[in-house]
């Protein structure tokens, strides 16, 4: 489980004095939880999975890499509002990234 919450913290480009003040911890708290050292309870486990938007299974281990590799919150919440389009809304959203991908 450690190494998933660091993964997730470096996704975020935070330290963990940042995330563990979002979270209401000290620093010397989460930090022992991403070295292994402690483990959190039920509940912060479950504050902890809510802010970085993961299941509780993800944070320790049950859920794998999928073919996207680990996506940011930022990612997360596109796809979210991508899959509340309609489909030709969609098609215009393939297009459009497919064309700014060209010029790159």
């Amino acid at each position: 489980m450690n190494l998933n919450i660091k993964k997730l913290r470096l996704l975020e480009n935070k330290s963990q004095k940042e995330i563990a003040n979002e979270l209401g911890l000290t620093q010397g708290t989460y930090s022992n939880y991403e070295n292994g050292v402690t483990e959190p309870p039920l509940q912060t486990l479950i504050e902890i999975a809510n802010h970085h938007q993961v299941s509780i299974d993800y944070l320790v281990g049950r859920q794998f890499q999928n073919e996207f590799g680990y996506l940011t919150k930022q990612d997360r919440n596109f796809f979210r509002e991508y899959l509340k389009l309609e489909e030709s809304q969609k098609a215009k959203i393939i297009t459009y990234t497919a064309f700014v991908s060209a010029e790159v």
